[in-house]
């Protein structure tokens, strides 16, 4: 099935298996294209603010996406 993307007017298919997943998984088919889901998707990415830290591992001064409020741990 083909559908409009909302936002920009693109054409883009759903599949009818993507269509059993949705329905299995109980939520609705997408409205917006694969670039606009992704660009929205983006959006929420933390790439503009850059925090001065210790590390917590090193001990040594890093730049850092995440604030001093946030620990950072090793996760090996």
């Amino acid at each position: 099935m083909n559908k409009f993307c909302n936002k920009c007017a693109t054409e883009f298919e759903i599949t009818k298996d993507d269509f059993k997943f949705y329905e299995v998984m109980k939520v609705p088919a997408p409205t917006l294209c694969p670039l606009c889901r992704m660009q929205r998707k983006m959006s929420f990415r933390n790439e503009r603010n850059l925090y001065k830290r210790k590390c917590d591992f090193s001990g040594r001064e890093i730049l850092s996406v995440y604030p001093t409020t946030i620990a950072m741990t090793r996760m090996i």
